[in-house]
């Protein structure tokens, strides 16, 4: 084998290694991001079932979803203690919506995922106390203006 041969040789070797090794990272940065998607979606689903759980085992907890989801003369009622917690509570939920959206914006979140939250907002967000701290929190600026945005959007956000 002349000095030539072997140099196309080599050459043609290097090549088709680095063809194998850019198709292996290919299948690996795809594997990698489906098990990320995974991950998010198990995260996602997670979370809103230990919340669930956790009013189904807390009476307290219970209680103050029962003023959550209530009409206007149940926030009315309600003394300051449970209305700051039940505050919190909602603010919690407007928070985690707020991660789920940038997770599926940036791809990590399943749109199916994405899409049921979003479903859920437009209900959610139109309970008359939930109206009052959706409020507060715009004005606060406690909320990301591309999540308001998506809100906006999705027609979630109530009629000023």
């Amino acid at each position: 084998m002349s000095l030539d041969s072997f140099e196309t040789f080599l050459t043609v070797a290097a090549n088709i290694s680095l063809i194998v090794s850019v198709v292996f990272l290919a299948l690996q940065l795809r594997a990698a991001t489906k098990a990320q998607r995974a991950m998010s979606a198990w995260q996602a689903e997670n979370l809103w079932s230990r919340f669930n759980l956790d009013i189904g085992s807390n009476p307290a907890l219970a209680d103050t979803m029962d003023l959550v989801f209530g009409d206007a003369s149940a926030a009315d009622a309600a003394d300051p203690r449970a209305m700051r917690q039940a505050h919190f509570v909602i603010r919690g939920m407007l928070q985690v919506s707020q991660s789920q959206f940038f997770l599926y914006r940036e791809g990590s979140l399943p749109s199916e995922n994405w899409e049921t939250e979003r479903e859920w907002l437009r209900i959610f967000l139109h309970f008359p106390l939930v109206e009052s701290v959706l409020a507060r929190e715009i004005r606060e600026k406690m909320l990301t203006p591309m999540f308001l945005e998506e809100l906006h959007s999705a027609g979630a956000l109530p009629q000023s």
